[in-house]
């Protein structure tokens, strides 16, 4: 009788940037089927190792591969060692993750995937384990889609799980040491994650068709005792929650954190910040916030992203938050949205420059508007004349970090501008960060008076985009991220 394949390779494919970030979807996976008696190996790798990795894949042979998938950048690249495999053997190719559950019939026409999962995994990845070791069919298996004979099958949604505390990462998987940095001058710092979801319904969100809207958490009890063991055995200085809305549940918040006593990472709302609450944050430990500001007008928040959020609660927030300077807030922004106008942007330019300025330790997220498959906004976009990509490895061009895409309510000249904004906000951002008095007012004066091309922003601009883009074969990028590094490891910035 013929041993069992018993074998599951799973991979996140990330740049320089996100190297030392741990795949918590994809340890969540492997100990669900590690538990469940599958032989499993993650890699985390960078995207120019793909070659050497598909061809120890191709000797290994195992029972399947997966691919964590999110719409941006990785898709390529996925695309890439997908193609590889698919190429060169008759392995399972399955694609889980955001890319593949809000487009899954785009993702199954191409002949290098051969099944999507659809939503949170860990129930479907251990039935699916089963089905192809056992050769058994998949049109009972919930919340994937698949092939059969040329057809494309997208099977119903799994409900979601309804006890997490069933389901705990297996650091043991990987080299957890490899994924605890430094942060805020807190040399072992670890992210983790403790709920999932939102409640909210921003219109741009991915939780709208991937989570549907619904939040849902590990027990304040379970989070306690599983962090406080890795705190104690590990070392472990601080904690970075990946959690996309951290606060939905205050008491379950703050219990967790009064339990755990360790410096944090979080993410919030705006209008839940008041004096009690930073107060709370202060007296708990937090290093950093993030917070989804979004934009500096009413009439976008209200009208094309269905925020839930004012101008006035974002002034507030930051306001408050100036009382407690050694909280870090992160405050991310999207323009090049199908509506806005130009007041709209401009709001948005005074209100990112007006929290610089009164925030001493205020970061810049600036993006342009990506048209998210699923969402309420996509649908609009399509209205606005958006015609989505015919392959898969197109939509790499929709990444949150690379703002040159062209979008068909912004002309060539709206576009460039737009591109010149993001930039120049991030270098503002930086030089607030460096704290290099002349040159950030200048910069600083030059945005408020619309002037993003100005020579000084053209050349802090190269430097930037070198380090963070180019590849770290080039001798004078990695001579760049070294003296950068060197620098933020002596100002202890993050």
């Amino acid at each position: 009788m013929q041993e069992k394949n018993n074998l599951i390779c799973l991979f996140k494919i990330d740049n320089h940037i996100y190297k030392n970030v741990p795949p918590l979807g994809v340890l969540y996976l492997a100990s669900a089927l590690s538990k469940n008696g599958f032989q499993v190996e993650i890699y985390h790798i960078e995207n120019s190792e793909i070659d050497a990795y598909a061809q120890m894949i191709l000797n290994k042979n195992p029972l399947f591969v997966g691919f964590s998938v999110v719409t941006g950048w990785g898709v390529k690249h996925a695309v890439k060692f997908s193609r590889i495999i698919k190429d060169k053997s008759q392995i399972p190719i399955i694609w889980g993750n955001v890319h593949p559950s809000s487009l899954p019939n785009q993702c199954l026409e191409e002949k290098y995937i051969d099944i999507v999962c659809i939503g949170e995994g860990e129930e479907t990845v251990v039935e699916l384990a089963d089905a192809l070791q056992n050769k058994s069919d998949l049109n009972e298996i919930a919340g994937i889609g698949y092939k059969n004979a040329g057809k494309i099958i997208i099977n119903p949604r799994r409900s979601r799980i309804k006890d997490l505390d069933q389901y705990e990462i297996d650091w043991g998987l990987v080299d957890i040491h490899r994924y605890i940095t430094p942060f805020w001058g807190i040399k072992r710092t670890l992210r983790v994650i403790a709920s999932r979801g939102c409640p909210h319904n921003c219109w741009f969100c991915y939780n709208l068709f991937f989570n549907q809207k619904q939040w849902y958490s590990h027990s304040a009890k379970n989070v306690i005792q599983k962090l406080s063991h890795l705190v104690k055995t590990y070392y472990i200085e601080a904690l970075y929650f990946n959690d996309d809305n951290f606060f939905v549940n205050q008491k379950w918040a703050w219990e967790i954190l009064n339990g755990l006593d360790v410096p944090y990472y979080a993410s919030v709302r705006a209008e839940l910040i008041n004096k009690e609450f930073a107060q709370k944050l202060s007296d708990t430990g937090c290093r950093e916030l993030l917070i989804g500001f979004e934009s500096g007008s009413d009439m976008v928040l209200k009208n094309i992203m269905n925020k839930g959020t004012t101008e006035r609660d974002n002034y507030n927030a930051v306001d408050v938050l100036c009382q407690y300077p050694h909280i870090k807030i992160s405050g991310s922004f999207i323009i090049a949205l199908p509506g806005e106008t130009e007041n709209d942007l401009q709001k948005t330019i005074q209100m990112i420059c007006k929290f610089l300025e009164i925030h001493p330790n205020f970061k810049v997220i600036l993006a342009f508007y990506r048209p998210m498959p699923g969402t309420e906004l996509y649908k609009l976009s399509v209205a606005h004349g958006f015609v989505p990509p015919d392959k898969t490895e197109d939509w790499s061009r929709f990444d949150a970090l690379d703002n040159k895409f062209e979008l068909p309510w912004m002309d060539k000249n709206k576009s460039k501008r737009a591109e010149s904004i993001c930039l120049a906000m991030e270098t503002l951002e930086a030089l607030y960060k460096f704290n290099i008095p002349i040159v950030k007012n200048m910069v600083r004066q030059a945005i408020l008076k619309g002037h993003f091309d100005s020579w000084l922003l053209k050349i802090v601009n190269k430097v930037r985009t070198k380090y963070a883009f180019e590849d770290n074969n080039h001798k004078s990028t990695l001579l760049l991220r070294r003296i950068v590094n060197f620098v933020k490891k002596q100002k202890k910035l993050n």
